[in-house]
């Protein structure tokens, strides 16, 4: 997929078999993005040919656009903007998709997202604050104050109460919490790797979680791994060329 200088991409999640972009203005010399999602499916990529972008005319946020996206299921996913809303995106069959907003807001942007569908939570930051709300009846709330900017939150399928911050740390960017205790407690675990070299920012970089391993990449090429039950040691899952492209 060629990049476009008239779209910034700012986050990507995967519905149904579809890939969702978001696409957002991150600083104050970036055009203002002609369009806030784009969908393509996987049955042409798959087949070797091109994706089929289906575009939507529906631009729910502000002009600066969408920071964050998560799935909800086959059909729905959220999106978080720079305005603080959160809207909930439906799916149309042969069309682009349409959207409606969610009661709750977010005072700095909405800078992560994250859907937990055993009990049909969403968590979601805004600089160094997480809410956490049911999406099918929302109440807004204070939230809870982090010790640092969270980048990014997950969600573990099977074990749903565990949550993993990425955090804006030098150090130690992944933050293990129970979310039955809160976020007003000390992380339960924390690991993280310092990249060498000069330090560039992280914000599009973002792990995954499995069980109990957590993998994550950084800017001087490495890709680490841990196993939560011996979070001090950690693999080199290997070492590559960094990029600057999805």
């Amino acid at each position: 997929m060629p990049g476009d200088e008239s779209y910034h991409v700012e986050d990507l999640c995967l519905v149904g078999g579809s890939a969702v972009v978001g696409y957002g203005r991150k600083n104050s010399q970036d055009r203002y993005p002609l369009e806030q999602v784009r969908m393509f499916s996987f049955e042409n990529v798959a087949e070797g040919g091109s994706p089929a972008w289906v575009s939507s005319g529906h631009r729910p946020h502000s002009k600066d656009g969408i920071q964050s996206l998560v799935a909800a299921d086959e059909m729905r996913f959220l999106s978080g903007g720079y305005d603080g809303r959160v809207h909930l995106w439906t799916l149309n069959p042969g069309e682009g998709p349409d959207s409606t907003e969610i009661g709750v807001y977010f005072r700095f942007g909405v800078r992560a997202l994250s859907y937990v569908s055993q009990d049909r939570t969403v968590m979601g930051s805004h600089h160094d604050h997480v809410k956490i709300f049911d999406l099918e009846r929302p109440t807004d709330s204070e939230g809870y104050q982090i010790a640092n900017v969270v980048n990014h939150i997950h969600s573990c399928t099977d074990h749903p109460d565990v949550v993993a911050l990425e955090m804006k740390d030098i150090n130690e960017q992944i933050h293990l919490f129970d979310r039955r205790i809160g976020f007003n407690t000390n992380a339960s675990m924390r690991f993280g790797y310092r990249e060498e070299g000069p330090l560039r920012s992280d914000r599009y970089i973002r792990g995954a979680m499995k069980q109990c391993y957590f993998a994550r990449g950084y800017n001087d090429g490495n890709v680490m791994l841990w196993d939560f039950r011996n979070s001090k040691v950690s693999n080199l899952f290997s070492h590559r060329p960094c990029v600057d492209s999805l």
